[in-house]
């Protein structure tokens, strides 16, 4: 195959990628690319060639955020929060600036519940402040308060001094492709989330899986 052969196929498969993604950067479509010329449910390990099947996977990975979680819980737990899920709520409201408490449970991906739950106690310290609307007096929104933003920058403060032990000894080409994968199931299923909230999973994996 010629090389503008090749450029023209590629530029066919990018146009497949668009029809199914909201990220349209070359990392990801470089990933989607090598993924869908991947035998299916399975991949190479490429410590010993051996096949590792999905479920495996998933298994580590469940893991893997199973340890940040210990170790995020070690590096609060001598601050005012309860769980790390408080810390991403007042992350979530200083991005979003003066949401609905909606858009702070559906951005924390947080169930109504357990949303409502956290955002009742970190009002009730005083990491978070409610108010009404200033077009509509129906609607409360929130903002974080300077207590907040004191215990959340300190969360980060600490948090940037555990990351690299949480990262192991990932070199940065290994960290580079970490966050491409990441990011790239993170656009894959933030899209899913949006357009097909309470669609049977069966049905999801039929319409999205190649």
């Amino acid at each position: 195959m010629s090389d503008s052969e090749n450029i023209i196929e590629i530029i066919r498969e990018y146009q497949r990628f668009q029809e199914i993604s909201s990220d349209f950067s070359l990392s990801a479509f470089g990933i989607w690319l090598a993924r869908s010329g991947k035998p299916e449910n399975t991949a190479k390990d490429k410590t010993n060639g051996s096949e590792v099947s999905e479920r495996a996977i998933l298994y580590l990975l469940n893991r893997v955020t199973k340890f940040s979680r210990i170790y995020s819980k070690r590096v609060i737990e001598d601050l005012d929060l309860s769980t790390i899920d408080e810390f991403y709520f007042l992350l979530s409201v200083e991005k979003l600036g003066a949401p609905m408490k909606n858009e702070v449970y559906d951005d924390t991906l947080t169930e109504l519940t357990t949303g409502a739950q956290i955002m009742k106690r970190l009002i009730n310290i005083g990491f978070i402040t409610e108010f009404p609307d200033d077009n509509d007096k129906r609607i409360r929104r929130v903002a974080i308060t300077e207590s907040g933003l004191k215990i959340k920058n300190e969360v980060f403060r600490r948090f940037g001094e555990t990351v690299r032990f949480k990262l192991g000894n990932l070199d940065d080409s290994e960290k580079k492709q970490f966050y491409d994968i990441l990011r790239y199931l993170d656009s894959f299923h933030t899209e899913i989330i949006h357009k097909d909230p309470g669609i049977p999973v069966d049905e999801l994996i039929k319409k999205y899986i190649l």
